[in-house]
């Protein structure tokens, strides 16, 4: 009898408990749900398999534009005359899915999505301060490169259009989160850029740490995958381009990724290969090695950014079968859109540059 209600109070405490937990994962997930149903309903204008097929077999600009003008992407295509007009509507097409998704999820998420769009934001700030960066030779700025994204509006691009010199654009931004990053002085400009791309990586995580959100981890894994992505690429190309070791570290956007165990070896290799053979334990040791074997064939760089980031994009779509609630999918959306804006370009550049049809598909992601 002692065995039996000992056993039955296991089975209700246990019940209990299940229960609290099944409510608070209910609890944390239920102010995704109407985003979560849009974003689904949207899911119908993501670029397809057989439609990325298609896209790559167009042949010309007028029709891939006649393509794109049955996706999201249409009331972009207006004026479009050539190539370079063709993907700075597509960014401003992705950066406005952004806002769209910012706009309809919850206040906490809106936070994360705020921050996120720092990342928009340092394409637009790089332009400008390129353009003041060299004493006494002040380039014109494309203002079709320049417009409000996030806390970058109307208003301090205007501002920033009007400066003169580096000093100028620092008073600009003096009070924004980039502040830290325009106080100081920079000797080249790659130094500049990586910092800002530092400051954009940590402002992003310390809002992600700060707030209370469901499924926290896997959105800051796959950022980690993108920027890990890039910090190889960024490696690879500094064996081709002989940059002394003892500068490459700095070169690096400083992210706690899957590459913190191999770092040193990573920026002390001699060789691609040796980045491979460091890689080979990793998530993306199967990508690395599939790359560098096509690369001894033909010595195209290419290849190590197509299979990373077809590994990124299956790594996003394998997550998205365990996390199918709560802010990951709105995340891992708009993610897809920026891969999807990636694929149009780089079938837009293979047209210009008249690829095969087969070499464009090689490149897809």
């Amino acid at each position: 009898m002692i065995e039996l209600i000992v056993i039955g109070g296991g089975i209700t405490a246990t019940a209990a408990i299940g229960l609290t937990v099944a409510y608070k994962r209910v609890t944390a997930v239920m102010p995704f749900l109407f985003a979560n149903a849009k974003i689904q309903a949207r899911g119908k204008y993501i670029l397809s398999e057989p439609k990325k097929k298609s896209l790559s077999e167009k042949k010309s600009l007028t029709e891939l534009i006649g393509f794109l003008k049955d996706t999201e992407h249409a009331p972009y295509l207006e004026n479009v005359t050539n190539f370079r007009d063709l993907h700075i509507k597509l960014e401003k097409s992705l950066i406005d899915r952004a806002k769209e998704l910012k706009e309809m999820s919850p206040k906490n998420f809106q936070e994360v999505l705020e921050a996120y769009l720092m990342f928009y934001e340092t394409k637009v700030l790089k332009t400008v301060y390129r353009s003041r960066f060299f004493s006494g030779y002040l380039t014109d700025i494309d203002k079709n490169y320049v417009f409000p994204v996030g806390k970058i509006n109307d208003l301090m691009i205007q501002r920033l259009l009007e400066t003169k010199t580096i000093a100028d654009i620092n008073t600009v931004m003096a009070s924004t989160n980039y502040s830290s990053v325009f106080s100081k002085e920079y000797s080249q400009l790659k130094d500049f850029e990586i910092e800002l791309d530092n400051c954009a990586f940590n402002y992003f995580t310390s809002v992600l740490d700060k707030i209370k959100i469901y499924d926290k981890k896997p959105i800051l894994e796959l950022l980690n995958y993108k920027l890990d992505i890039l910090n190889l690429l960024v490696l690879i190309k500094c064996i081709i381009r002989k940059v002394d070791k003892t500068e490459r570290k700095n070169l690096l956007i400083k992210n706690k990724g899957l590459l913190q165990n191999e770092i040193d070896v990573l920026v002390n290799a001699n060789s691609i290969k040796e980045i491979v053979e460091a890689c080979k334990k990793t998530k993306y040791g199967s990508a690395l090695q599939k790359a560098f074997e096509k690369y001894e064939s033909d010595f195209l760089l290419s290849h190590f950014e197509v299979e990373l980031y077809r590994f990124f994009k299956q790594s996003l779509l394998d997550s998205e079968l365990y996390h199918i609630q709560g802010p990951y999918p709105l995340f891992s959306y708009l993610l897809k859109k920026e891969l999807e804006v990636k694929n149009i370009m780089i079938i837009s550049k293979g047209i210009e540059s008249n690829f095969s049809q087969d070499e464009i598909k090689e490149l897809l992601l």
